[in-house]
């Protein structure tokens, strides 16, 4: 009976150490900062504007992409300047849907979000896409955004700014 207990006391450690190789060691070579220009050029195409990436990164305990300086710049018809303007971004992905191929983002967490909304004269605002047509319907359906300060306590942001904004889970 010694010999079996201790035989799997030996594969309890070697799989431990294993499992703490994997997670010291396999994120720093996995490089996701290499699809940045793809990441860049998927925005572009889906917004319709320039978007600068810093950089990407990945970690596993989470799994959770994480986002380095991003800002979405105005239309050529508005001054120069971003739409929109995120320190860092944090999105914590869910291990199911990475299962089935999916990305499902189980929360986001913003870092200094700077929005500047402009409206032109003549009508268009410069967020919006007019190629990409969005029904009222679908808008309507999209979840309430909860925003919360550094305390943890919910509220609305002073002057269109809050150090930090969060979309919960199914809200």
């Amino acid at each position: 009976m010694l010999i079996g207990g201790r035989t799997t006391l030996i594969f309890v450690g070697i799989t431990v150490i294993l499992l703490l190789t994997l997670i010291f060691l396999v994120p720093p070579l996995i490089r996701v900062d290499r699809y940045r220009p793809q990441v860049i050029s998927y925005l572009e195409k889906q917004t319709g504007k320039q978007t600068e990436i810093g950089r990407l990164a990945l970690t596993f305990f989470p799994v959770t992409i994480h986002i380095e300086r991003i800002g979405v710049k105005n239309p050529p018809i508005f001054p120069a300047g971003y739409v929109i303007q995120v320190a860092r971004i944090d999105a914590e992905l869910t291990v199911r849907g990475l299962l089935h191929r999916q990305v499902v983002i189980k929360s986001l967490v913003l870092e200094d979000p700077i929005l500047n909304l402009t409206s032109d004269p003549d009508g268009p605002w410069n967020f919006e896409n007019p190629q990409l047509k969005v029904s009222a319907k679908y808008l309507s359906s999209w979840p309430h955004c909860e925003r919360e300060n550094k305390a943890g306590s919910s509220d609305t942001a002073p002057a269109g700014r809050n150090p930090r904004s969060r979309i919960p889970n199914g809200a």
